[in-house]
């Protein structure tokens, strides 16, 4: 398996600083301007770009119902790390502020974004063009502002340790280079913190695999064959199985029985995010596992996707109540209340209120509060800012800056006064909440 012709640009021999899991993305949030929305819109470009389409800010000019051409811009914070991709015209254009004369900014609706990747048939690369339905009319114009060829990255140097695998593996079925440029790039963010290019890679993969069995099968088999030195490959590739039908999605359900830990515990954690009804047996067959990482795995997936009060086998979740560990009470009672006992509420608090451990100690309590919304957690959170334990103060303040969406700066290390004020801040917060919610309900 070959790379792009993209590829050929980068430094072979630079190496990248540090071997972090690209899976840890930095993702950098900035107030965006305000903005119109299209429904829709299709990037064609010839490489997968580093930043994330989502992220594009568009202009017409002159205007969006005579556009000759487009113009993009990114969020304030993003624009030192990914302003290689802009050309000499698109800084005269953000530079000269002729943003104010354009029609703009736009953003496309989450989940309009389309990625194609049109094959180079000569020397000349094709000129990036933006596609989009204006009023049910199609209309394709060029993105004057964005690269043709993708800029040197040497952070992302073309034969690192991650793409030892992709660079040798010969796919069992016929690629396009789309899908090619997008194995590439997830194998390549693997390993280089902060990359984001893979989210582009999946939009890719997403878009093909619905309708490509090709592609299914190959990706089945890669997620079978790689190895596991960074994860964020395997992740990938079982979200766009298990969203590209049913058949993809049994695939991934049958990979349960592979013969690797770690892979057994990706499937794991794959179907218990899918959500699908049907993939609870095989988390529930994991739960027998011989090995301890894959039950406990299998568990919190179980807890993630819930299980209802009359499936056969809810005497098996209900049993952990009374387990011996924490852990274990915790996540059955989350499963059992995203099952649909509201009674279960209850039962996470007093363990909160209960036990001083870190939350990622209990079950990973805290990714529950925040995503169950549990905001009668709050004042028992604020007490845990007073404890003597640098990292349960730690997590406390990460869970409430999540729940309460109040952006503190308070860390575990922070000063008795930081500490103070942070206390107050939230405890107001909480009280308003309380105001609020009791208003509505008269």
């Amino acid at each position: 398996m070959t790379p792009g012709p993209e590829k050929e640009l980068l430094d072979v021999n630079t190496t990248p600083d540090g071997e972090e899991d690209g899976s840890q993305v930095d993702e950098t949030e900035s107030e965006a301007p305000e903005c119109k929305t299209l429904e829709n819109g299709i990037l064609q470009l010839t490489y997968v770009p580093d930043f994330r389409v989502d992220d594009l800010f568009l202009y017409f000019v002159p205007d969006l119902p005579n556009a000759r051409e487009v113009y993009h811009a990114l969020p304030e914070a993003l624009l030192e790390r990914w302003g290689a991709y802009l050309t000499k015209k698109g800084y005269r254009f953000l530079a000269s502020d002729d943003t104010g004369s354009a029609d703009g900014p736009y953003r496309v609706k989450p989940g309009g974004w389309r990625i194609e990747i049109p094959e180079a048939k000569s020397f000349f690369l094709p000129k990036p063009m933006f596609r989009f339905s204006d009023g049910g009319e199609e209309k394709t114009l060029p993105l004057v502002s964005l690269e043709k060829r993708r800029p040197i990255d040497p952070w992302k140097p073309n034969y690192i340790r991650a793409t030892a695998f992709i660079k040798k593996y010969s796919p069992v079925r016929p690629l396009s280079k789309a899908a090619e440029y997008a194995l590439w790039e997830i194998e390549e963010c693997g390993e280089i913190a902060g990359s984001t290019a893979w989210y582009n890679a999946e939009l890719v993969l997403g878009q093909e695999a619905c309708e490509n069995a090709d592609l299914r099968a190959v990706l089945a088999d890669v997620f079978h064959k790689r190895p596991e030195d960074f994860a964020l490959g395997s992740e990938v590739y079982l979200r766009v199985l298990g969203r590209s039908g049913d058949e993809g999605f049994q695939t991934v359900c049958d990979f349960h029985s592979h013969p690797q830990r770690i892979k057994r515990c990706h499937v794991a954690r794959a179907v218990g995010r899918l959500g699908r009804a049907e993939g609870l047996n095989i988390l529930l067959d994991l739960l027998e596992d011989e090995d301890p990482e894959v039950r406990e795995v299998s568990l919190q997936a179980i807890g993630r996707a819930g299980i209802a009060g009359d499936h056969p086998e809810i005497s098996r979740i209900k049993a952990l109540l009374k387990s011996e560990n924490l852990a274990e009470r915790i996540l059955a009672t989350v499963a059992l209340m995203r099952g649909g006992d509201p009674s279960q509420e209850k039962k996470l608090i007093q363990f909160l209120k209960e036990h001083s451990l870190p939350l990622i100690d209990m079950g990973d309590l805290g990714r529950v509060i925040v995503e169950l919304e549990l905001f009668q957690c709050t004042p028992f959170l604020i007490s845990r800012l007073k404890s003597d334990r640098v990292e349960i103060r730690d997590d406390a303040a990460e869970v409430l800056r999540e729940l309460t969406g109040l952006q503190l700066e308070f860390h575990g290390h922070s000063t008795t006064e930081e500490r103070r004020k942070a206390v107050k801040e939230w405890t107001k917060w909480w009280d308003n909440f309380k105001r609020t919610r009791k208003s509505r309900s008269k």
